[in-house]
């Protein structure tokens, strides 16, 4: 059995069949192209995966995609091409991942992502089947979008859309990422040539696409991305039968290593700032798991629950930081589906590289190489990053999956079987009818921003009826509810209960309960002081819960340390506890000397009399800090939650950096005060 080396079409299998042959299998070649191209420039980047448009679109595409073309693989009930055993795991894998959302405690925040990750699997083969119909076709449209795509970021970059080369995705490291996982597919057709054999013309878009590729990757300054390229050309070097282009490869592999060099002695001596703040995140997923060892706490579920777990450090973490994965995707996998799940996962991967790595040992391919490239930067990347709720990157994974498979199919003259399309296609309706109402709710939030109180109520009213139990709409019908004078505490609470430990949630319930005077917002607020360490609003609001807290002069303490903007408070605690608890503060050994100087003069001053009143709010709900964002996938609804007045002299108040002012001594304050009890030694 003779595998083809170049780029050429493959005798039967290029799209010059019998004319009787299928319109769809016509378009069967750009299919990967296509799907790429939908999720990275709208249905699966940041912020467009966020819509109810594009999350509706791109499970449309999914759903139809297996609709239109699943069925047509080797063995059927084998998608990733796993062999016997390797077929058992991954459905051991499924029972696993149902049994660990069924177990959550907080079941929703994965019930969309089981479904879509099912679309996926079933779509690889049909990816594969794509590429072996016509792999000129298939692999140069995939550069033409990769070229593009690079582009576009470079283009905007450089117009000043963004601090470093971010867009479509939205982010610099989830661009990174998606570049190292498909840019050796994109290559592909440059590779040919230098390899002797392809087209000029088709060389011409490997070489655009490798080239804007990896000018984007350099300017997101990503170190993952980096060492991703490094790895792939590494790898890459000892495939090439040529010399030049093994040399070539090498030399590149060298030089990605020089450039990360610098990054990673950063790293390594504990100044990079981005390192620190994802030991945080490491030191939380690692605190969190032993609580739920074997099944973890749910597919979906990391930005839901980690809140408790982080031990925010200052000057690495920002005030109100919304968290909302983990950073490395195998500890995502070990917190969210457990030891089991992780094994599991592990093994599925290595069976399906084993398998690959055996085929092209037989047959070597340069079509199932790339898409072992792919995999192989794309599992780099995945060290430094756990973002696969962006659904970019899942589609980026499964095109070069079903890359790495597709010489096996093409090699294969088994005819579908009709019973096995049918069920596949039958599986795959199935999966678009329980998205249905989950997407519906998700416009009818749409619809909801920027309307009139009344017709907001009424979208939001429609959101629930389709997905009760998504926790943002009820909290946000809460707030619109509170606006027009009717406080709803209770539909707040029942929020933040659904939510798990999501602080802004369990903030918006201790404040309504407040307002309401309901008994129990005053551990509505402890919640909210316990999921978010570094807020200062929290605990300045748990001052007017019931039961008042046992120890007044610390929780003010740790609200001031946190916000000493709120020394300025209109209708906040009288101004003697405030001086109590800048007295406290003033003889905290972890605050700098000169900051807790002039938070002690700061509160010596008369609050202004007159003037303009402010409101100090948390969670600003814009793209770049939005909770809603990061936490519920879900646009940011340009509310504000708990608002303290402040007076209008807050230019007098301290504003030292945090990174100056704090020392390592600071969390330890956080963690020694239960917003409830108290309790500072």
């Amino acid at each position: 059995m003779r595998a083809p080396t170049s780029l050429g079409r493959w005798p039967g299998l290029t799209g010059d069949g019998p004319s009787g042959r299928k319109n769809s299998d016509r378009l069967l070649p750009f299919l990967p192209a296509l799907l790429l191209a939908l999720f990275a420039g709208y249905a699966g980047t940041f912020v467009g995966a966020a819509t109810g448009g594009g999350a509706s679109l791109g499970h449309l595409a999914l759903g139809l995609a297996v609709v239109a073309f699943a069925g047509r693989s080797e063995r059927p009930f084998d998608p990733l091409g796993l062999g016997r055993w390797g077929r058992f795991l991954l459905g051991v894998l499924a029972v696993s991942a149902l049994a660990s959302l069924f177990a959550s405690p907080v079941p929703r925040a994965g019930r969309a992502g089981m479904v879509v990750a099912l679309l996926l699997v079933l779509l690889v083969p049909v990816v594969a089947r794509g590429f072996a119909a016509d792999r000129a076709r298939a692999t140069v449209a995939v550069s033409i979008v990769v070229a593009l795509v690079a582009g576009y970021s470079l283009i905007s970059w450089l117009a000043g859309a963004s601090p470093r080369p971010a867009l479509p995705l939205g982010h610099h490291c989830l661009l990174a990422w998606w570049i190292a996982l498909v840019l050796p597919l994109a290559a592909l057709p440059a590779i040919a040539l230098g390899e002797g054999s392809g087209s000029r013309f088709r060389a011409g878009l490997g070489i655009a696409a490798l080239a804007l590729g990896l000018a984007a990757l350099l300017a997101t300054r990503s170190a993952a991305g980096l060492a991703a390229v490094a790895v792939e050309a590494g790898a890459a070097a000892f495939w090439m039968s040529s010399r030049r282009s093994r040399r070539a490869l090498a030399l590149a592999a060298l030089a990605f290593a020089l450039l990360l060099a610098p990054r990673g002695m950063s790293i390594l001596s504990g100044r990079d700032p981005s390192a620190a703040a994802r030991r945080v995140y490491l030191e939380a997923g690692l605190a969190g798991w032993p609580q739920r060892p074997l099944l973890g706490w749910g597919p979906g579920s990391t930005p839901w629950t980690l809140a408790p777990h982080l031990v925010p450090v200052p000057g690495a973490n920002p005030p109100g930081e919304a968290v909302g994965e983990l950073h490395a995707l195998p500890l995502t996998l070990g917190y969210e589906l457990g030891a089991v799940g992780l094994i599991l996962g592990l093994a599925v991967a290595l069976v399906f590289g084993r398998r690959r790595f055996k085929e092209e040992r037989e047959a070597p391919d340069p079509l199932r190489r790339a898409g072992l490239l792919g995999l192989l930067g794309g599992g780099v990347g995945a060290l430094a990053s756990g973002a696969w709720s962006v659904p970019a990157l899942p589609v980026a994974a499964l095109l070069v999956a079903g890359a790495a498979l597709a010489p096996r199919l093409g090699n294969s003259e088994s005819p579908p079987g009709k019973a096995t399309r049918i069920s596949i296609r039958a599986v795959a309706f199935a999966a678009l009818l329980l998205l249905a109402p989950l997407d519906f709710a998700h416009r009818g939030y749409d619809r909801a921003i920027g309307t009139d109180r009344a017709g907001s109520i009424a979208a939001l009213d429609s959101a629930i009826a389709s997905d009760p139990s998504f926790p943002l709409y009820r909290a946000r019908r809460a707030a619109y509810r509170t606006r027009g004078g009717e406080i709803d505490a209770e539909e707040a609470l029942r929020a933040a209960r659904d939510a798990g430990d999501v602080g802004p949630l369990w903030l918006l319930a201790g404040e309504l309960g407040i307002e309401a005077r309901r008994p129990w917002s005053g551990a509505a607020l402890d919640r909210a002081c316990r999921a978010a360490p570094f807020d200062g609003i929290a605990p300045w609001l748990r001052l007017r819960a019931v039961p008042e807290p046992a120890d007044a002069v610390s929780v003010a303490a740790r609200a001031l340390l946190a916000e000493p903007l709120l020394l300025r408070a209109v209708d906040g605690p009288g101004r003697d506890l405030r001086r109590a608890a800048v007295a406290r503060i003033e003889r905290l050994s972890g605050v700098e000397r000169g900051w807790r100087r002039a938070l002690v003069l700061a509160a010596a001053r008369e609050p202004a009399d007159a003037g303009p009143i402010s409101f100090l709010t948390y969670g600003a709900e814009t793209p770049d800090g939005s909770f809603s964002l990061h936490w519920f996938r879900r646009l940011p609804w340009g509310a504000y939650l708990g608002g303290v007045p402040i007076g209008s002299e807050v230019s007098r108040a301290p504003k030292m950096p945090a990174a100056t002012r704090l020392s390592g001594t600071y969390p330890a304050y956080f963690a020694s005060v239960d917003c409830r009890l108290g309790g500072y030694p």
